[in-house]
């Protein structure tokens, strides 16, 4: 066996002499231990829970060390959850210590990886809501929901009794209970504590899309149908199925991808392999690729301000794989296509918004977001994150009540600066970009790092302006505005409905008298009023002009104003106001309180007990 050996031995050094230097490196493969050790080990226990039914998640797409070099951010997430243990989950095949260790190794080698990469609000936002009281909601996969409530962000999952951690629809009920829906049902927060529907109380299926009508009843729509809620229980709601030629479907035939009500009280539910259908409360209509849909597989639907009806539809990867999807506008009568434009035919659409201004914009998958401005389809495909967006996977948009628009993508969270999209991790920035009726070409924007001058309680909206106001320019004013919402401002049931503060910081003195305020407010709810109320059933263009009127008492002006509620009620209403002047440091200071309430109602002390802060080169707090 040693003869056999050296022979062997000796038969390898004459065939290496018998080559030249070249053709040995040349024969020579450097050893790729992504190709060769991680990605088996990846393939091994982590793909099927991130992609199953045989495909490749997006970390195992590279065949090469080369190819994989250019997914940081995915590998940054893997590392991530194999440091935080949930990678792969606790119920499935776990790898070795030392397997662990060889992969986290590589990753730590193989990327340049910073604090930053591992920020991430998540990797999959799927949904973006926000609730009467001014927070901010985000759905994720396999994080649960965040909510951001102008201070804080606050995390909710199965350890706090959310019904499952991927979360894929929230709405709000006439109660302000938060409905989440869920893989493992639909879970309703009171505030303190989950209560979550499933197949118990009726309601089967996972990946619950929830929807709240005008008349408080809670519809959810799963893979196994949809379902009507009672107050207690789920049952369900049956829906007929149109004939369909050679049915083909995304996930599951029958799923259902949306729930909307539109402007008519129309409910409208969009499914896999079954098209869209309108319910007017008494028949059901179907629309099929037959009246013009791009595809039977409907993901989502959204009405604009003028009541055209927009709908996103997705490729079959079932039975059989077609390049089908893109985008349709109904407008009650026909289907219309936009097959000149990228993206927008033949194509994945999954998340469509319509906003205030009467703007509708469109996620394209793979090419970027469209915003179209009733003519033109234009396109914004910029991030200050490419290589987190560089698939352009939006999977939900949001524009918010000051007009920021928010956008969750396969990479995690980001808001539209008027121009791209910025990334937002869990540490932010969470500064707002307001955008109600511009005039500009260039969206009026907050500093990013604007200080906060009102410290008001936890539960208390925020939200910062900067001078010159979009919604009422002539105020001509440098500065910017700081705003703290009472916890019941947009619920009218409320004893703090409308009830809230806010304070002008000016670099010029304001030369405020009764006449000058009472002209100011006047323009000011004139302009918040039109620039909201676009889109609404109101309309906006024959309202009468707000009245305002102040009398002085000693160092600071009461006044009553009638205006225009566009946020909540559609109805006029009466506040009542209090006004201070001050300075901080050089600073000019214009403080406005407001409630419909009375003087003598308690809602005034917490209003008063709202202090403004002492600038940050001194330390305490300082009165109004």
């Amino acid at each position: 066996m040693l003869k056999s050996f050296i022979v062997s031995v000796v038969g390898l050094f004459v065939g290496l002499a018998n080559c030249s230097a070249q053709d040995f490196l040349v024969s020579f493969k450097p050893f790729d231990q992504y190709q060769n050790t991680i990605r088996p080990l990846l393939k091994r226990y982590c793909n099927e829970c991130h992609a199953p039914g045989g495909k490749d998640v997006e970390f195992l797409w590279p065949k090469t060390e080369a190819e994989a070099t250019k997914l940081p951010n995915s590998f940054a997430s893997v590392l991530q959850r194999l440091e935080d243990g949930t990678m792969p989950p606790a119920d499935t095949n776990q790898p070795t210590d030392a397997e662990r260790k060889i992969i986290r190794d590589w990753i730590s080698k193989t990327f340049d990886l910073k604090a930053a990469d591992f920020d991430q609000l998540s990797s999959y936002v799927v949904e973006t809501f926000e609730d009467k009281t001014g927070n901010l909601w985000f759905g994720t996969v396999s994080d649960g929901a965040a909510r951001y409530d102008g201070k804080t962000l606050t995390w909710f999952s199965t350890k706090n009794g959310l019904g499952g951690d991927t979360v894929a629809s929230i709405a709000e009920d006439k109660h302000g209970h938060i409905w989440l829906g869920t893989d493992g049902g639909a879970s309703k927060f009171d505030g303190k504590a989950f209560t979550t529907y499933s197949t118990a109380a009726g309601l089967p299926g996972t990946r619950c899309y929830v929807l709240v009508d005008r008349n408080g009843t809670v519809w959810v729509g799963t893979e196994k149908g949809v379902f009507r809620f009672d107050g207690t229980k789920f049952s369900k709601f049956d829906i007929p199925v149109p004939e369909i030629k050679d049915p083909s479907w995304k996930v599951s035939s029958g799923k259902v991808w949306c729930l909307i009500e539109d402007r008519k009280g129309n409910l409208w539910f969009g499914r896999d392999s079954w098209g869209a259908c309108r319910f007017d409360g008494k028949a059901f209509t179907h629309f099929t690729v037959e009246d013009g849909l791009c595809s039977n597989n409907v993901s989502c639907i959204v009405e604009d301000k003028e009541g055209n009806i927009w709908l996103g539809c997705l490729s079959s990867d079932h039975p059989t794989s077609i390049n089908g999807g893109g985008l349709n506008r109904f407008d009650g009568t026909s289907f219309a296509k936009f097959p000149e434009t990228e993206g927008l035919f033949a194509n994945d659409i999954y998340t469509i918004l319509a906003t205030k201004r009467g703007d509708v914009w469109i996620g394209a998958t793979g090419v970027g977001a469209y915003r179209y401005d009733g003519s033109t389809f234009n396109l914004i495909d910029k991030t200050d994150k490419p290589y987190w967006t560089r698939y352009f996977g939006i999977q939900s948009m949001l524009e918010d009540r000051r007009g920021t628009l928010w956008f969750g993508f396969s990479g995690g969270l980001f808001r539209f600066n008027g121009e791209s999209f910025f990334n937002i991790g869990k540490d932010g920035p969470w500064g707002n970009t307001v955008l109600p009726e511009q005039k500009t070409e260039k969206p009026t924007s907050i500093r990013q790092n604007a200080e906060p001058i009102l410290d008001a309680p936890q539960g208390w909206g925020v939200e910062q302006i900067l001078f010159p106001l979009s919604f009422a320019p002539s105020i001509k004013f440098n500065g910017y505005e700081d705003i703290r919402f009472a916890p019941g401002w947009s619920k009218s049931e409320s004893e703090e409905f409308w009830s809230y503060k806010f304070v002008w910081q000016i670099d010029e003195d304001p030369q405020l008298n009764e006449e000058r305020l009472g002209e100011m407010m006047e323009t000011y709810f004139d302009g918040l009023s039109r620039a909201v109320g676009k889109g609404s059933e109101q309309n906006i263009d024959t309202l009468s002009r707000p009245v305002a009127v102040f009398v002085r008492e000693a160092d600071s002006y009461k006044g009553r104003l009638k205006i225009y509620d566009a946020f909540s009620s559609q109805d006029w209403i009466s506040l009542n106001a209090r006004i201070h002047i001050a300075k901080r440091g050089a600073k000019h200071l214009v403080v406005v309180e407001l409630s419909p309430k009375p003087f003598a109602h308690a809602v005034w002390e917490s209003l008063e007990k709202i202090k403004v802060t002492a600038p940050r080169e001194t330390a305490p707090a300082i009165g109004n």
